[in-house]
C-alpha cells in the first residue's frame, strides 16, 4: 500500500471524506462507471451492512451452516471455470455488503457449464409420504434428456471423539446419527418427472463437519471411504481445511453422468430377478 500511495497520481490526495452522494455523471461514463462500482464494492466489504448480515448473534452452527454453502459455492466456480452473478449471494449497493441468505428461507446459485447446468440450493425443503426432508445444501446436475441427480451435504458443527467412536471409527469425526440422517435422505426423497415414473434422485450423501487436524489422516478414516463404497460419508471442512472436499468434488463434477448417477452397491435381490 505504502508503494501505491508513492505514485505520482496521489500527490495531494487529503484525507478521505464521507461519501454522501453518488454521481451519475460518473456511473454513466465508460471507465469512471467501472471506478465508481469498484470503490462502492471496497467500501461495502470494508463496512458490513446491518439487516440480514447480523450473524454474530446466532448460533455458531447456523453460522457454520451458512459458511458452508457460500464455501461450496465458490469451489463449485474455482473447479468449474464458470462464472455466476454475486447478487444470486450477496448484494452490494451504497448502504453496504449484505448476505441474502438467511436460514429457513430457499437459495440458488446456477452455474451454466457446457455439458449441464448445475444447481446449488440452500435451504431446499421435499415433502414426502413420511415426512418433510430439508438437507442443508443440494448439488443438483440438469442434463436435457436425463432426470435430475443430486448429490446432498448436512452442515454439522459438531465433532465426536467419545471413547465408543474412536474405538469403533479409530479418528473423530461427525456424529453417527449425521450419517445416519443422510441415509435417510437419499431413502425418503423422492422425484416425479413429468410423463416419467416417481423416483429417487439423490445418489451420494455428505456430512461437512469442523475438523482442523491433518485432512490427510482424514483420507483412511471409515466415514471417508465409505464416500466410494456406499456413497455415503464425511468430509472435514472448516477455513483453511477445504482441500480434501475440494479433491472429492473435482472429481464429482468430472465424473461421467453414468458413474455419477451409481447411487451405490445394488439390491442384491433385484440384481438376481433381472438376471433370470
Amino acid at each position: 500500500m505504502d508503494h501505491l500511495l508513492s505514485l505520482r497520481m496521489f500527490i495531494g490526495v487529503g484525507e478521505a471524506k464521507e461519501w454522501a452522494f453518488s454521481s451519475l455523471t460518473l456511473q454513466a461514463a465508460p471507465g469512471y462507471r467501472e471506478a465508481c462500482r469498484a470503490v462502492v464494492a471496497l467500501r461495502s466489504a470494508i463496512g458490513v451492512g446491518p439487516g440480514e448480515t447480523e450473524y454474530s448473534t446466532k448460533q455458531v452452527s447456523e453460522l457454520y451452516e451458512l459458511w458452508c454453502y457460500v464455501r461450496l459455492v465458490g469451489l463449485v466456480l474455482e473447479i468449474s471455470g464458470a462464472g455466476v452473478s454475486a447478487n444470486d449471494v450477496v448484494k452490494v449497493d451504497t448502504s453496504g455488503f449484505r448476505v441474502r441468505l438467511k436460514r429457513g428461507e430457499r437459495s440458488v446459485v446456477r452455474v451454466a457449464t457446457p455439458q449441464r447446468t448445475i444447481e446449488l440450493t440452500y435451504n431446499e425443503s421435499f415433502p414426502g409420504i413420511t415426512g418433510d426432508q430439508r438437507p442443508d445444501v443440494l448439488l443438483r446436475f440438469r442434463t436435457p434428456g436425463v432426470p435430475d441427480i443430486i448429490v446432498l451435504f448436512d452442515a454439522k458443527y459438531r465433532l465426536d471423539a467419545s471413547p465408543e467412536y474412536l474405538a469403533s471409527f479409530g479418528h473423530s469425526g461427525p456424529p453417527i446419527d449425521s450419517i445416519n440422517a443422510l441415509h435417510r435422505y437419499r431413502d425418503a426423497i423422492v422425484l416425479g418427472e413429468r410423463d416419467a415414473p416417481v423416483g429417487r434422485p439423490v445418489v451420494k450423501g455428505v456430512a461437512l463437519f469442523p475438523y482442523n487436524g491433518n485432512e490427510e489422516d482424514f483420507l483412511n478414516h471409515r466415514l471417508y471411504r465409505s464416500l466410494g463404497v456406499l456413497g455415503v460419508g464425511a468430509i472435514p471442512f472448516l477455513p483453511g481445511h477445504t482441500d480434501v472436499a475440494r479433491d472429492w468434488l473435482q472429481r464429482v463434477l468430472k465424473m461421467p453422468l453414468a458413474d455419477l448417477a451409481d447411487a451405490g452397491p445394488p439390491f442384491l435381490a433385484r440384481e438376481a430377478l433381472r438376471a433370470k
